[in-house]
């Protein structure tokens, strides 16, 4: 699953980057080095899966580390050791002087520095504070995580604390899972920083089109002041509609109500009672399957 962010690189990727400079500079060896060695046993640092292997004892075993590292002559088994730790996510890193983004994470320091209290909150306490506007605590949150999935979203958008809370513990100790079962049913899990989209409002006249601001430019009509209902029920109104056509019903669902749409568009109006009495009426939404959304990358 790739991510997008405000500045480009996603949660995995800053996470990979600060344990490879953690153990670039336990080992001595240089951070180059590092990176060419690992590309060469399936390691390459350009999608999610190589944070995934090195998580994973069983996908990257110590013997092989040692054959990379040691038997190479790169660096002695003991400094390897030491590594290793921060390479497999279950050390504390902090901050890296030398971060992809330093100047951003330079500035979310200094944030840091001047309100220290948050450093001191309960899980508990950082997770009811969390959300897409505060850096600080997802910084804080994420290096406890060691970048893993431990997030879980309700269905409004909000954050599932109870369940999240029993992820993040599991995180600072182990691998965690990109879905998880909850009361049997499997939802979606998160790295801290990444933000599932929101629905989109879909345009009444064209399923899947939507909405920009209220604005559907495929029929050139603009829906911001009209009700749910009455874009629902325009959506029920069939048949190959002129531009001319749409135009005369939007102005009506502008200025009508829905009990006097339901008397100018008969057939509409039998159609929408008889899906609301079966509670299958069109949502006009639309659920971005792209990617979720993300933090600027500065934690």
């Amino acid at each position: 699953m790739e991510n997008t962010n405000t500045s480009g690189i996603p949660s995995w990727e800053i996470e990979l980057n600060s344990r490879l400079q953690a153990f670039a500079k336990t080992t001595g060896i240089g951070e180059d080095t590092v990176r060419t060695v690992l590309a060469t046993i399936g390691i390459d640092g350009k999608t999610e899966q190589s944070l995934t292997i090195i998580d994973n004892p069983e996908f990257l075993p110590m013997n092989d580390l040692f054959e990379a590292f040691v038997d190479s002559g790169l660096t002695k088994k003991a400094l390897l050791r030491i590594a290793v730790p921060h390479l497999r996510g279950m050390t504390h890193l902090g901050e890296t002087s030398n971060s992809v983004n330093g100047e951003i994470l330079k500035s979310i320091k200094d944030i840091a520095e001047s309100n220290r209290s948050l450093t001191s909150l309960s899980d508990e306490e950082l997770v009811s504070k969390y959300d897409d506007s505060n850096t600080e605590v997802a910084k804080i949150l994420r290096e406890k995580t060691h970048g893993r999935t431990c997030i879980v979203f309700n269905k409004d958008g909000t954050v599932n604390k109870s369940v999240s809370l029993e992820l993040i513990k599991a995180a600072k100790k182990q691998q965690t899972p990109d879905k998880y079962s909850i009361n049997g049913k499997v939802v979606r899990t998160y790295r801290v920083g990444e933000f599932p989209f929101p629905p989109l409002d879909e345009s009444p006249f064209y399923s899947g089109i939507a909405l920009v601001n209220g604005y559907c430019a495929k029929s050139d009509t603009q829906w911001n002041g009209i009700s749910h209902e009455n874009r629902v029920f325009v959506s029920l109104i069939t048949g190959n509609l002129s531009k001319m056509e749409m135009k005369k019903i939007w102005k009506d669902a502008k200025s009508m109500t829905l009990d006097e749409l339901k008397t100018e568009y008969g057939e509409a109006a039998l159609t929408y009672e008889e899906m609301q009495a079966n509670d299958t009426l069109p949502k006009l939404k639309i659920v971005p399957g792209a990617n979720p959304t993300k933090l600027d990358k500065g934690f």
